[in-house]
């Protein structure tokens, strides 16, 4: 009926919305999800980004606070599964593969720091050189002050947006 109403080129998403974990309701199906179907008048829709305040309990884990006041903690730079191409390259070396990941770069970051259509031009790897001449990647010390473990994405508390970043 919506690609009646709105037109079947229209759609853009569905939205699964989990309302509760399983039910042991013999005699029917159980209602543990909804299902929205995204739908816009017309390609030029206007998307109002929704900003919300975190939780107590998840902004306790935002611990390290830099030399402005900010609070920030570490977030993995990489992501599971190997890749081919630049997202599974080494960077200043830091293999992912050989652990068996790849690159996960916020592009929301680097965007905000070089522009949507600069940021659209990079590779994986000039990404993370964008953070980190922003300040934005956390190289862990061992206790002797040398470099330990994979550096990392310094992430910082401050509105989230209906994505949860």
């Amino acid at each position: 009926m919506l690609d009646a109403i709105f037109g079947s080129t229209n759609f853009r998403s569905e939205i699964v919305w989990k309302r509760t974990s399983a039910h042991s309701a013999s005699r029917r199906w159980n209602d543990v999800h909804d299902t929205i179907l995204f739908y816009a008048k017309s390609p030029k829709h206007i998307w109002n980004q929704v900003l919300v305040e975190h939780s107590d309990e998840y902004s306790a884990r935002y611990k390290q606070i830099d030399a402005s006041g900010k609070k920030w903690a570490d977030d993995n730079l990489t992501g599971p599964g190997t890749r081919g191409g630049d997202s599974g390259a080494a960077w200043r070396g830091y293999d992912p593969t050989a652990k068996g990941s790849h690159w996960k770069v916020s592009n929301k970051a680097v965007e905000s720091i070089v522009g949507v259509k600069k940021a659209g031009t990079l590779s994986t790897t000039e990404k993370l050189d964008v953070l980190d001449q922003a300040g934005l990647i956390h190289w862990p010390q061992s206790r002797s002050g040398k470099t330990a473990g994979f550096p990392r994405f310094k992430r910082y508390l401050g509105f989230r947006d209906s994505n949860g970043t």
